[in-house]
């Protein structure tokens, strides 16, 4: 009797294990940002699985930082710059476990709306 109680319990372990490790392979992913140009400021849309926590904080006029919980990056991360003249760059950059941030750097930046 013991030895089905031992079996049960290992069993139980490992089918938690598998779907822990099946919810892994769902992750939320970034996987485009598009950056267009608008009367004022720009309209960025973050293309993810998901629509995710953000945070977004103006630095200055010319610098945005957007942080995403629980997003990964696509490793095939495109980006698309519509119409967009005086964007100095983007960059997308790990922000802990399972968090990454995106800062954008350039004129009138700080008017922008998020979209996603």
């Amino acid at each position: 009797m013991r030895s089905i109680a031992k079996f049960s319990t290992r069993l139980s372990i490992a089918g938690l294990a598998v779907l822990m490790g099946m919810s892994a392979a769902f992750a939320n992913t970034l996987s485009e940002v598009q950056i267009n140009a608008q009367d004022s400021g720009y309209g960025i849309v973050l293309k993810t699985d998901e629509t995710p926590q953000m945070k977004k904080t103006v630095s200055s006029d010319n610098k945005l930082t957007i942080q995403l919980k629980d997003v990964e990056v696509s490793p095939d991360l495109n980006t698309v710059y519509n119409n967009v003249a005086n964007l100095d760059n983007v960059t997308v950059a790990p922000a802990g476990k399972s968090n990454i941030k995106i800062i954008f750097k350039g004129e009138g930046i700080s008017n922008s709306k998020v979209y996603f």
